[in-house]
């Protein structure tokens, strides 16, 4: 995915957030990704960490996660 952005593309990412006090499931069968695992995956497939914001939570939700990631120079 890194390779298919232009030079200083942006990757949005918003995923339901997993509980961090439980391990994370590698295939997220439940739906919810931890928050630390998807930054990790996503960094090592070559982005940086740009901006981070959380949404409001959904009721019956454990909460959003929208966070940007900025591709490194």
């Amino acid at each position: 995915m890194f390779k298919a952005l232009k030079p200083g593309g942006i990757l949005g990412v918003v995923e339901h957030r997993g509980d961090p006090n439980k391990p994370q499931d590698a295939r997220a069968a439940s739906g919810y990704v931890n928050e630390d695992y998807a930054i990790e995956l996503i960094k090592a497939a070559g982005f940086e960490l740009w901006r981070a914001a959380r949404s409001t939570p959904i009721p019956g939700h454990q909460g959003l996660r929208a966070g940007s990631l900025d591709p490194a120079a």
